[in-house]
């Protein structure tokens, strides 16, 4: 079966050769590639071009588009029967469109959600790495769009929200699973994406992930819950004369959060001791991300109504 590779790219010039070369090592070749940039300020497009004619497997789309959008855009201008997307800010393994295709070619899947993993050495790379992304396990959630492939015929049924500015993936694998559409997961299918290396960088792109999730009309998922839950909790404490309680209550919740998982010895080595430090205030700032991004999503949405076009193919 023919094989497709697309991406969407907004000002990658700092990693797209990073993103292309890995795309032409791999150890099968996608029949085509299809990149669309959306709208770049930077010389993101112009290093696209020197790569397409390197490899004339990869095309490049200029539309000013938001992600959703640029995603139907570039599965629209391709043909082949297995699609696999992934995102210009990453890269991806060397066996990676082989192994995410795999289930599908054999028959067993039509849509297969693929592994990822945070990259970056930089302190608060480190503690956003654990206290963030490092935990997620892909094989309980719906695809990312970072690692994900499926056939075409699925999204021609139901193509990407394009009401939807982020969360899109989310929204679609599930309208994909109200149809009855399984996610096999691939473990094999690796991508690694470089985190973010400031605090404002951090905030911006968490609270985009949050006020999109409320502002869809999702259930808040339970980990936002729990963190809305939990700082109410520390302000009823503090408004009470109980700080040291509050503090105390906040530490567990950083002891619980940060060295969970794989070993409190083996995280406290992968951190050092400037990123064990970094922790704190990378924590704060992510269940800020969720507080804030949360409670703004709400509020558009009571005041701002987000409708979804009616009946749209592509």
């Amino acid at each position: 079966m023919k094989t497709a590779i697309i991406a969407t790219v907004y000002n990658e010039e700092r990693n797209i050769e990073r993103f292309l070369s890995s795309i032409a090592s791999q150890t099968r070749l996608p029949d085509e590639c299809v990149i669309v940039d959306g709208g770049s300020s930077d010389r993101t497009a112009e290093l696209i071009q020197k790569w397409c004619a390197r490899y004339p497997f990869i095309r490049l789309i200029v539309q000013r588009c938001n992600i959703a959008q640029g995603r139907n855009i570039a599965i629209a201008a391709c043909s082949a029967e297995i699609v696999a997307c992934t995102d210009a800010g990453c890269s991806v393994d060397p066996a990676w469109l082989e192994n995410i295709v795999a289930p599908i070619e054999q028959g067993v899947a039509r849509a297969v959600t693929g592994n990822f993993a945070p990259s970056g050495s930089a302190p608060i790379q480190r503690a956003l790495a654990v206290a963030g992304a490092r935990r997620r396990k892909p094989e309980s959630n719906f695809p990312s769009s970072r690692s994900f492939a499926f056939l075409r015929s699925l999204w021609q049924d139901c193509p990407y929200p394009e009401h939807l500015a982020i969360h899109e993936d989310t929204k679609l694998c599930k309208s994909w699973a109200e149809r009855g559409v399984k996610f096999h997961f691939q473990p094999l299918a690796l991508v690694s994406w470089e985190l973010e290396r400031d605090f404002f960088g951090i905030f911006k792109k968490y609270s985009r992930y949050a006020f999109w999730w409320a502002y869809s009309g999702d259930p808040i998922d339970r980990v936002r819950r729990f963190v809305i839950a939990l700082y109410a909790l520390l302000v009823l404490l503090a408004a009470l004369g109980l700080p040291l309680a509050a503090l105390l209550i906040w530490s567990l919740y950083w002891g619980g959060r940060v060295l969970r998982g794989g070993g409190a010895l083996e995280t406290v080595r992968f951190l050092g001791p400037a990123g064990l430090a970094a922790t704190i205030p990378v924590l704060l700032t992510l269940d800020w991300c969720s507080i804030y991004g949360v409670a703004k999503g709400k509020l558009f949405r009571l005041y701002r109504p987000l409708t979804a076009p009616s009946g749209r193919k592509p």
